[in-house]
């Protein structure tokens, strides 16, 4: 996806800022959120290139970036990429194609209920 294409799926100046220098959000992002060292290392290897820290990590993170995009959470209505679920991101992670899909239902749940959960909250 393009820069330009982010920007016009996520509609937001926070994304359109964030899409231009990721590692800035993702600086942004732990210092507000007092996010682990390891955490923002598997934010940092997700999107490729040379993996930061242990590889399942970012695997971790590329299965639920997949889930994300599958249920459209951060685009508008019908802009999020392509889910996509690595087959090396599972075979990092020790799971067959079959217990993905077991595993599918509970992380689309979960994520379905976090987003609500954050959804809900007021300033």
């Amino acid at each position: 996806m393009t820069q330009e294409e982010h920007r016009g799926a996520t509609g937001g100046a926070a994304q359109e800022r964030a899409a231009r220098d990721p590692t800035k959000a993702r600086v942004r992002a732990r210092a507000k959120w007092s996010l682990p060292v390891e955490v923002e290392e598997a934010l940092k290897s997700h999107h490729g290139g040379a993996a930061v820290g242990d590889p399942r990590r970012a695997a971790v993170v590329r299965l639920a970036d997949a889930v994300a995009h599958e249920r459209g959470h951060g685009y508008l209505a019908g802009r999020a990429p392509r889910a996509v679920v690595l087959q090396g991101d599972l075979a990092a992670l020790g799971l067959s194609a079959p217990a993905w899909d077991a595993l599918h239902g509970s992380a689309v749940a979960a994520m379905d209920a976090a987003i609500a959960a954050i959804g809900s909250l007021t300033p």
